[in-house]
């Protein structure tokens, strides 16, 4: 039906035209198709531009206006210089004219009435995605129930998936995808189910769907190939190439060929953003330092290697966040104490002059994509996450007193709080921002309050558990050059000894220490089955404690050793909760529930050995319920509030069952995305 209207439409404006104009109506009837029907917004703008070139006035005005309205579509700011050259070069066409003034009046009304403002809070927003050159549309992939790559409407509030999965990664994988500068097109990267190969994909997002997508690059091996620009003409992609070595690189994938340029190997250090330049001659890019952790430089480079310039040798912690159409580049540092927007002019991929501040505590050094309109979003944490130490009555229907707690610190992401075995020391860690890293790890101690920073080596640690006497902990983790293994950390002077290096391709997870305090306890998955192992600490030695089928879930083991327990997998949602007696039978369901809820991964043995606590989440609106659930016996729900509690922070009992530590949000858990206004003269 919209196509017969618009056809209808155009007919209309070709009979009403002047006989001799009939080249020039036949080209703005090609146009017009173009725009509303094919959707190809830059075809049809230069479709536009001919006819205004050689029309007669009034349709040389109507093809301006049209040309207006597709750059406003684009969020390009040359809507509104079109705008203004038709109030002031066709003030004949007053009707043409009128609609062009009504344009200009609500735009600016809008553009000053808006400024910063949350465009989307909850759980389930994600932070892998772009925002489209004209601020409506936001990809994001469904990490809660399918892991589809999803398209937000920011205007309506609704979304829709852009893949086919019904149930978690049904047909297959995704995580990271860019909008093209057109709006018209995704690149993302897209895992086919059992397969291990990660592909590059281009979708129109005129024929969404992953039938409709074409394969534009496979990576080799176990490499990773991640997108993160598109240029301005569409014919290349910046792109971060992860080998399986660990080591990276910068480079393009052509567009339509899907041949990969490398420019420039970075080792270890990767980049979390790479944007090209206005003019598609120049790239940007942040790298961590490889003497001082906690640092990471601005550079740009030109398209073909030759020359690279540091944009700023400030030390403190930079990211990328976007290139303005005026060729301002900006970024987030956190040289003025917190996160904080700056810009600096590039000229021929050189600063023109020093950084500028442009706003001050922006709360977040990621980024979404910057509009035609010079509009910014950004992903930030809805509120301040804090580990709390609440005390907690097992026994009893007393709720958990988080009125009066008693301890809480702020931490940046993660959490992850640990007692020793004693109970007498929590740790906890925080990892950046996003929780990528670098990671400072903390020690409580419960007798005189006090905490200190535990000052090791390492760029991201997983979750570090005590020893048995709390003198060292373990964790798999990543050193300062990138490279992944387990490493023991002494907790009073932070001196740091990797005990097993990774292998490309491989990893092993810590899940504790064995009772004589000698030996790490480590998980290893294999394609079809998972081993837990005792590694010694000083020979190396590997003893086999248990094997079975293949475990997506991190294995946790009880106290006493006895029973080695994880969360099982049905259609990407975890249903029930199984534990498996060490050396002993076969594996035993201790709690289930039904198709329309999932098990959270908040969960933990009871300090006893006896059985564990664990507990149902309906979704990402429905918090999870706390039941203690015996290996024997009649299963009890706690009355606990978890509304507050970050997903991923963990809760754990100490040992003597008196107190809880956990994550909780001072204010809404999950994150937001921002829109960050009127900053830059002459682009808002």
């Amino acid at each position: 039906m919209r196509k017969t209207a618009v056809a209808v439409l155009i007919t209309i404006a070709v009979a009403s035209a002047p006989a001799g104009a009939q080249d020039a109506e036949r080209l703005f009837k090609v146009a017009m198709n173009t725009e509303l029907v094919e959707g190809n917004l830059r075809a049809a703008i230069e479709q536009y531009r001919k006819v205004a070139e050689s029309a007669p006035r009034p349709l040389a005005a109507q093809a301006l206006l049209r040309m207006a309205e597709s750059y406003q579509k684009l969020g390009d700011v040359e809507a509104q210089k079109i705008y203004e050259r038709l109030t002031r070069d066709y003030a004949d066409q007053r009707e043409t004219v009128a609609i062009a003034r009504t344009r200009l009046r609500r735009d600016a009304t809008t553009a000053s009435s808006r400024g910063d403002r949350a465009v989307w809070t909850g759980s389930g927003v994600d932070l892998l995605g772009t925002i489209s050159p004209d601020g409506r549309l936001l990809t994001y992939t469904d990490w809660a129930r399918t892991n589809n790559l999803m398209l937000r409407d920011l205007q309506t509030g609704t979304s829709q998936p852009l893949t086919n999965n019904t149930t978690f990664g049904e047909f297959g994988f995704t995580n990271f995808s860019v909008i093209s500068r057109d709006g018209q097109q995704i690149v993302f990267n897209w895992q086919p189910r059992d397969t291990g190969r990660e592909e590059l994909r281009v979708m129109s997002l005129q024929r969404p769907g992953l039938s409709a997508s074409w394969r534009l690059y496979e990576n080799q091996g176990k490499d990773f190939v991640r997108p993160f620009d598109w240029s301005q003409d569409g014919k290349r992609i910046a792109v971060l190439v992860e080998r399986e070595d660990r080591s990276s690189q910068i480079g393009f994938v052509d567009v339509p060929s899907g041949a990969l340029r490398v420019v420039k190997s970075i080792e270890w250090r990767g980049t979390d953003r790479i944007v090209f330049s206005p003019d598609g001659r120049y790239i940007a890019y942040a790298l961590a330092s490889s003497e001082f952790p906690g640092q990471e430089h601005l550079f740009v480079m030109a398209i073909d290697g030759t020359r690279e310039t540091a944009v700023d040798a400030d030390p403190s912690r930079n990211q990328v966040m976007g290139w303005s159409p005026n060729g301002t580049l900006l970024f987030a540092s956190d040289r003025s104490g917190s996160a904080a927007l700056w810009a600096v002019s590039i000229e021929e991929g050189k600063p023109k002059a020093r950084p500028r501040l442009v706003k001050a505590d922006i709360g977040t050094s990621w980024t979404l994509g910057l509009t035609q309109a010079g509009t910014l979003y950004v992903w930030k944490r809805a509120s301040i996450p804090n580990v709390v130490i609440a005390r907690i009555d097992l026994q009893s229907d007393k709720p958990l007193d988080v009125t009066a707690p008693v301890f809480h610190h702020y931490v940046e992401s993660r959490g992850r709080p640990q007692w020793s075995s004693d109970g007498k020391q929590l740790l906890y860690v925080s990892c950046g921002p996003t929780g990528g890293g670098p990671c400072k790890i903390f020690v409580r101690s419960m007798e005189s309050g006090a905490v200190r920073e535990i000052l090791h080596t390492l760029r991201y640690v997983g979750s570090p558990r005590f020893s048995p006497d709390g003198k060292s902990m373990a964790t798999d983790g990543t050193d300062a050059k990138g490279r992944r293994g387990v490493h023991v950390i002494d907790v009073q002077t932070g001196r740091t000894s990797e005990i097993l290096r990774f292998e490309p391709g491989s990893s092993r997870r810590v899940l504790g220490w064995s009772g004589d305090g000698k030996g790490v306890v480590l998980q290893l998955n294999s394609a079809s089955q998972t081993t837990v192992v005792r590694r010694d600490v000083q020979s190396g030695n590997e003893t086999e404690i248990l094997r079975t089928g293949r475990v997506e879930n991190e294995i946790r083991m009880s106290p006493d050793g006895r029973f080695a327990g994880w969360l099982a997998t049905e259609s990407g949602v975890n249903r029930s909760l199984v534990a498996l007696p060490v050396g002993g039978d076969a594996p035993k369901e201790l709690y289930r529930v039904g198709s329309q809820w999932g098990i959270s991964w908040q969960w933990q043995w009871q300090p006893d050995g006896r059985g564990v606590i664990a507990g149902p989440a309906k979704s990402d609106s429905a918090p999870a319920e706390l039941w203690m659930i015996p290996l024997e016996g009649q299963a009890r729900r706690l009355n606990i509030d978890t509304s507050n509690w970050e997903e991923g922070g963990h809760f754990r009992v100490s040992p003597d069952n008196r107190h809880a530590a956990f994550v909780a949000a001072a204010g809404n858990p999950g994150a937001e995305v921002w829109a960050l206004e009127n900053f830059l003269p002459g682009l808002n």
